[in-house]
């Protein structure tokens, strides 16, 4: 709550400084700690006249999604599999590009991006990204795909 309180009357633009207002409130928080609440809270960086700042997307992609939307990428998903900062997800031809894009737009904080091919997604993980938590984030656009990890 102090963090979504914080970034929405103070424009913070990185971690360090949403550290120190939470100090001036009596929260004690390791940047660790502030690094996982962002991500959970879906918080992004947005550029802004003065420079980057955080901010609450007022609709994620993944509530916009509609449910015929997730049916139809939770159809076309055939298996994810990571390696160390990359994970590869198998589709039904033609689906890779659409389900790519969604990612993109969803989860870009904890992905540096995607490539898709015709029945191939890799994406790039950004450093020091859990597995748990992309599977996590992909499962709220692809429904069931911890059912289709290898």
């Amino acid at each position: 709550m102090a963090i979504k309180r914080l970034i929405t009357t103070i424009p913070i633009p990185n971690q360090d400084q949403l550290q120190h207002y939470l100090q001036k409130e009596g929260i004690i928080a390791t940047q660790a700690t502030i690094s996982r609440d962002l991500r959970e809270l879906k918080i992004v960086k947005t550029h802004s006249p003065s420079g980057y700042k955080y901010t609450i997307p007022s609709v994620t992609v993944s509530d916009a999604i509609t449910q015929d939307e997730k049916t139809q990428t939770a159809s076309g998903v055939l298996s994810i599999e990571f390696s160390t900062s990359l994970a590869v997800i198998k589709t039904k031809p033609g689906y890779a590009a659409m389900i790519a894009s969604m990612i993109d737009i969803a989860i870009g904080n904890t992905i540096m991006g995607s490539i898709a091919g015709d029945d191939t997604i890799i994406i790039a993980l950004r450093d020091g990204t859990q597995r748990k938590h992309i599977i996590k984030d992909l499962s709220a656009i692809v429904p069931g795909l911890e059912d289709k990890l290898i």
